[in-house]
């Protein structure tokens, strides 16, 4: 005899059931309610501290030696303009002012400078023993260079020899090539430093004996010395004009950093105060500014840590944590549309970006003024330069307006903070 147990209505099976799944959609929108309540996100603009250069006279491109990506090191050459006339220029110039000087009252010729360093820094005779010493330094470092160079050739035509007969490896025989021409290249530029020491030294012994044959003269200059003297300062002043211009010419790197952009090519024109470089220094820090709401605001301090995405750039996302919290200034002369907009966002936050976790990597290049998206996370431990006390989240920091869509010329960038040992 089989005794069949009755089924439960169908009602209070899905009754059983619905009351876990009311659970784990409960505790599913409490995690995500508690998971949202730790962010803040909103949107900024990097700011990147860019060094453009521009020349301060207009001119022609005459050679590029940088291109995008490469590194610069303090006083490398990096743009050079076309210089014939400048050099024509100021070989004139410098003649009147030998001309002039050789004029000059024999008291005076004695503490004038010499023609061929208009900025007055020695003498003729302090000059000529400067250059004769650099001339035989530069002499015995063209020697060294070339016995340097003998060797590695030496040594790059065994590598080939050998790695011909399979006795060496390809590496090996790059390896050798490679610093054979670098010691070519060291050769070649000791000549050149050679060959311009010996060219000035030749050139003031040439301005001394110009100066005594025209004191040795037949005949006197009846050319009152007062006369005398004004005309020699005011060739003097034209001639130093006429070597900065020369100089002007060249563009160098200042500092160490790297090459962010190139806008010339050899043969374009330019004027001056023209972008033509843009240089991001090394080490400088990259920021990122926005503007939030106080209700924001009041959620924010120094030292939260922040992920940030720049939307015009393949790298990222990256770390970062803010610097400061402050208020905005209201610029004078808004109307009521930009009125309204700054009175929903009186705050301005700043981040600062972590570098580069490997010391050799490039340095963090992102394009100025490129929108990103911030996120905050307010659950996690705080760093920075220090550890903020319990205080209000605006810190007395002078404000600084975030930049608009203008583009903005940075001088200088700010130097980075010592972080404190973060998580």
């Amino acid at each position: 005899m089989q005794i069949s147990m009755p089924k439960p209505p169908a009602r209070s099976r899905l009754r059983a059931l619905a009351v876990p799944a009311l659970i784990l959609a409960a505790a599913a929108v409490a995690a995500l309610f508690w998971h949202l309540s730790g962010r803040v996100a909103f949107t900024g603009r990097v700011e990147s501290p860019v060094l453009v250069f521009s020349p301060d006279i207009a001119g022609t491109v005459a050679k590029v030696f940088v291109a995008e990506g490469d590194a610069v090191n303090p006083g490398q050459e990096m743009l050079r303009l076309e210089d014939a006339d400048l050099r024509a220029a100021l070989a004139r110039e410098r003649e009147k002012l030998a001309v002039l000087e050789a004029a000059l009252p024999p008291e005076r010729m004695r503490s004038e400078p010499s023609t061929t360093d208009p900025e007055g820094r020695e003498s003729r005779d302090q000059r000529l023993a400067r250059l004769t010493g650099g001339e035989e330094e530069a002499r015995l470092a063209m020697q060294e260079a070339s016995a340097a160079e003998a060797k590695d050739a030496f040594a790059y035509n065994r590598a080939k020899i050998l790695a011909a007969q399979g006795k060496t490896t390809p590496a090996e025989r790059e390896n050798a090539r490679r610093a054979h021409e670098a010691a070519a290249q060291r050769l070649d530029a000791a000549k050149k430093a050679f060959e311009r020491q010996s060219l000035a030294r030749a050139a003031t012994e040439a301005e001394m004996r110009r100066a005594l044959e025209t004191r040795q003269r037949p005949g006197t200059d009846e050319t009152p010395a007062n006369v005398r003297i004004a005309a020699f300062e005011s060739q003097l002043a034209a001639t130093r004009q006429a070597a900065a211009e020369l100089a002007a010419a060249v563009l160098r790197a200042p500092m160490a950093g790297v090459v962010a952009g190139v806008a010339v090519h050899p043969g374009d024109t330019v004027a001056p105060g023209q972008p033509v470089l843009h240089v991001f220094p090394a080490g400088a820090p990259v920021t990122v500014a926005a503007r939030v709401d106080e209700a924001d605001a009041a959620k924010l301090q120094r030292g939260q840590i922040c992920t940030v995405t720049v939307l015009s750039s393949s790298q990222g996302p990256f770390t970062g944590y803010i610097r400061s919290v402050l208020p905005r200034v209201a610029p004078p002369g808004m109307n009521a549309t930009a009125r309204a907009e700054f009175d929903r966002q009186r705050m301005q936050v700043r981040i600062l970006l972590d570098p580069p976790q490997n010391p050799s990597a490039s340095p963090l290049i992102l394009p100025d003024l490129a929108p990103a998206e911030i996120t905050v996370h307010l659950r996690q431990p705080l760093r920075g330069e220090t550890q903020p006390k319990a205080s209000p989240a605006v810190t007395p920091e002078a404000p600084a307006e975030v930049p608009g869509d203008a583009a903005v010329k940075r001088n200088a960038p700010e130097a980075p903070p010592a972080p404190s040992a973060g998580p």
